[in-house]
């Protein structure tokens, strides 16, 4: 029953996320015509920069899992972690399965590395934190950069209720007495259940309470990778001749961010798209000129994507990997 459930949830991800890419093909059908003509126009030494930004973006989480792993006493040389990080990118981005990529990475260090899934998964699981983490104080920064005066007042106050519920949830995962919210686990059931999950990631915070130094640098290094998505962004734009600052994409990214994580499609595949469509609208641009930066971004993604697609098969050819697939 379990895995019928699997199947319908990943049949109903990949039937959104093809309705959603229609549904901005379908917008645009009168468009195309001038967005080959504007594809044809890219600069394309930006576009590669664009491609290389993203690639390191990603390649970057390699320090900061490694600062985390160390920290439990846990070295793996760098190259394994870098192939792990790539195959689960093109778990996350491509492969309509229900093993994502964090459980892929937890599962590569136990299956071929001899290193207990528990400890890696904590580390998986900071990683993510600390990534969310970083996220929102970036979104918080481009308010700093006026990002609001471009904003509707409805869409100021959802944001920002957004960030407080986010924050308010940041501080029951680390400290669910502060606001003495431990009372309400023991009343509502639905809260008792996930009781134990909290407690647990709780522990793996609280793991690090003695490792301040690493995980200054795992946010350090969050905050870097975090900067290279944004250029990623700001390249694809200036290779398109578009007028839009940089900290603009401080916004658009963490924004597009969020939407894409929300788990009704593959990767977040459709609803990226439609979103950055709609706020790059909202900041001036053509509707054309946002459809193909969209669709640019999404090439982009799903060429890394199957970068880490080749990544897995030279691994399992020339490695012997115990792999998921």
């Amino acid at each position: 029953m379990a895995r019928i459930n699997k199947t319908l949830s990943t049949i109903i991800r990949v039937v959104v996320s093809v309705g959603l890419i229609s549904f901005l093909v379908y917008r645009n059908a009168d468009n195309l015509r001038t967005m080959l003509m504007e594809a044809r126009e890219l600069d394309i030494f930006f576009l590669s920069a664009a491609v290389v930004s993203y690639f390191l973006a990603i390649s970057g989480g390699v320090f900061r899992w490694d600062i985390l792993l160390k920290a439990q006493d846990i070295h793996i040389r760098k190259p394994f972690l870098h192939q792990s990080i790539l195959i689960g990118f093109f778990y996350n981005n491509i492969l309509p399965t229900t093993v994502g990529g964090d459980a892929y990475r937890v599962y590569d260090l136990a299956k071929n590395k001899d290193v207990g899934a528990p400890k890696t998964s904590s580390t998986v699981v900071l990683e993510r934190f600390v990534g969310i983490l970083t996220g929102l104080i970036y979104l918080l920064a481009s308010f700093a950069f006026g990002m609001h005066a471009i904003l509707s007042l409805n869409m100021v106050i959802s944001l920002l209720a957004f960030i407080a519920a986010m924050v308010m949830v940041i501080i029951i995962l680390i400290n669910p007495y502060f606001f003495r919210l431990d009372r309400l686990f023991e009343r509502f059931r639905l809260l008792k259940r996930i009781k134990p999950k909290l407690s647990a990631f709780r522990g793996i915070i609280l793991s690090y309470r003695n490792r301040k130094k690493q995980f200054f640098i795992c946010c350090l290094y969050s905050f870097i990778m975090q900067f290279f998505f944004i250029l990623a962004y700001w390249a694809v734009s200036t290779s398109m001749g578009l007028a839009i600052r940089l900290p603009a994409f401080v916004f658009m990214v963490q924004v597009v961010s969020i939407v894409a994580n929300i788990p009704i499609t593959i990767g977040g595949i459709g609803v990226r798209e439609n979103a950055l469509a709609f706020l790059l609208v909202a900041l001036g641009t053509t509707r054309s000129q946002a459809a193909l930066f969209s669709f640019i971004i999404l090439f982009i993604i799903l060429f890394n994507a199957m970068l880490g697609g080749l990544v897995y098969i030279a691994k399992n050819l020339f490695y012997r990997s115990k792999g998921v697939i």
